[in-house]
């Protein structure tokens, strides 16, 4: 008996496992946040306040979020150097596959990070970590 896999069961197991770890990472924040809140958080506030110190905290509380952010990334089963907002600015501006699975979502969290950091994603596109600009046209077959 052919065994044959339906693009759309594809599709949907994609759907699910993109949501599923959407939601991981959602539920990783809200729980390193507070358990690293007192760790990290605290010491680097009471650094801010020290004008000698301020330029060592703001670079070390930048250097946490990126690797959440990077951790993140990971778990999506996608390149662990690489940002989230590296890979929605290629999505949405390179046409690369999309982060979560659905351009409309990508869209939404990209508006989000906009009203933060106007333009976020297009400025925060790496080239040097995961796909690059000529992705489609690099064949499977070939050896890169």
């Amino acid at each position: 008996m052919k065994f044959e896999v339906s693009w759309c069961y594809v599709s949907a197991i994609q759907t699910a496992v993109s949501a599923v770890f959407l939601c991981l990472g959602v539920a990783l924040l809200l729980v390193i946040v507070p358990v690293m809140l007192p760790l990290t958080g605290i010491p680097l506030a009471l650094m801010m306040l020290n004008p000698r110190w301020r330029t060592f905290s703001e670079k070390k509380a930048y250097h946490i979020w990126i690797a959440f952010d990077r951790l993140v990334n990971a778990l999506l089963w996608h390149d662990s150097l690489e940002t989230l907002s590296s890979r929605l600015g290629k999505a949405l501006y390179w046409r690369h596959p999309p982060v979560f699975n659905w351009l409309w979502i990508d869209a939404a969290v990209s508006k989000a990070l906009d009203k933060v950091d106007p333009d976020h994603c297009n400025k925060s596109i790496d080239w040097t970590v995961g796909r690059g600009k000529d992705w489609h046209r690099v064949r499977w077959s070939e050896p890169v």
